[in-house]
């Protein structure tokens, strides 16, 4: 994963924290590995979010087959987000179906949801000006996140104030 400059503090957490789901990584061919450390995890909540003003939060109820009229955004997804998905909202979540847009950039996929009409889904700490839809039944689905380095190296000197900061920044974007 490239490390790039952010041009915000939000952008700068999502830049600090390497995504640790090994579900994930096994859905993409890579096992965990004994060259990684993983210390610091944690979750945080996902949603399907929408900008302020959305057609779809004007209705009083909200379920999986009212987004099919709306494009649905997201970064690529584990098999077992496919599998919460598809369990809590059935066969016409599949992921493969349902996501029309699709960037490995969380906030791509967000600035799309900013300024129009498309569904994203993704964390709700990336997007504190979305808004959640109110889906029913309610989406039970987090992202896993850890502080991860390449274990027997020496760790930057910066390390530390992440490591200091961390538990701060969680509270923060946690809510």
């Amino acid at each position: 994963m490239v490390i790039a400059r952010c041009r915000s503090t939000r952008e700068s957490y999502q830049s600090i924290f390497l995504e640790e789901d090994v579900r994930r990584t096994r859905s993409i061919g890579m096992l965990p590995s004994t060259n990684f450390e993983v210390s610091h995890s944690f979750e945080l909540r996902t949603g399907f979010l929408v900008r302020s003003g959305h057609p779809l939060l004007a209705k009083t109820q909200v379920n999986i087959s009212g987004l099919q009229d709306y494009p649905l955004a997201s970064t690529a997804l584990s098999d077992e987000v496919a599998r919460i998905l598809m369990a809590d909202f059935g066969a016409q979540a599949n992921p493969d179906d349902m996501v029309t847009l699709r960037s490995d950039e969380t906030s791509h996929i967000v600035d799309i949801a900013r300024h129009g009409d498309a569904v994203v889904l993704t964390i709700i700490a990336a997007a504190p000006d979305l808004v959640r839809l109110p889906i029913k039944p309610e989406l039970h689905a987090s992202a896993r996140f850890g502080l991860v380095t390449l274990s027997q190296r020496q760790e930057a000197p910066a390390l530390r104030i992440v490591r200091a900061q961390l538990p701060k920044w969680l509270k923060e974007i946690s809510g």
